[in-house]
């Protein structure tokens, strides 16, 4: 995998991240963006995880110690035609692909989580899921996403939004799912 992180990291890097290896990140003034290169469990190939933390969630301070997999967002650049495994044999135009969809979701993917703060804090809990937003990162309409916009609004000091948006979550919990609704019930209760 040298290799590869060596062919592909200029152009992780020309986007402004940092790091090396099989993780990169960028620290936005509201949110910290991350790009992890994850060897599978079978030994087969890699993924190319994407992730994007707020950092008012953040425990530790330190951009370096956020790991993809405890991002809030989440997404990863999968081959084509492919169920997201890339082989570790990759050819010239495979690494070419890579850093054309990384340029690619740094536009659509990234640029968009760096103004997590201003959409959440500009727009009512209605506009956060409406069905015209579904589809962009940002648009929701299941429960899970309702929940994690409320704890952004919550985090920014809107509780009337939190509140909102965790009952809309609620409303969209499916019955299967009880503890989501319990979940999201208690941190309703907390917001009083």
């Amino acid at each position: 995998m040298k290799e590869i992180f060596k062919q592909l990291s200029p152009a992780i890097r020309a986007l402004g991240f940092k790091g090396t290896g099989q993780n990169y990140y960028q620290a936005c003034e509201d949110v910290v963006l991350v790009i992890n290169f994850q060897k599978s469990s079978g030994g087969m190939g890699f993924y190319i995880n994407l992730g994007g933390h707020p950092n008012v969630l953040l425990a530790q301070k330190n951009a370096k110690q956020v790991k993809e997999y405890q991002c809030m967002f989440g997404q990863r650049i999968f081959p084509e035609n492919s169920d997201g495994l890339w082989p570790y044999q990759l050819s010239e135009a495979e690494i070419e692909y890579i850093q054309q969809k990384i340029k690619l979701d740094h536009q659509e993917f990234f640029m968009p989580l760096s103004a997590i703060k201003s959409h959440v804090m500009n727009n009512e809990a209605t506009v956060l899921v409406s069905e015209k937003m579904h589809g962009s990162i940002y648009g929701f309409n299941q429960a899970g996403y309702c929940e994690k916009y409320a704890f952004l609004a919550q985090a920014y000091g809107q509780i009337d939004k939190a509140k909102a948006l965790t009952l809309q979550g609620i409303k969209l919990s499916p019955s299967t799912a009880p503890g989501m609704v319990e979940r999201l019930e208690k941190f309703v209760a907390g917001l009083s």
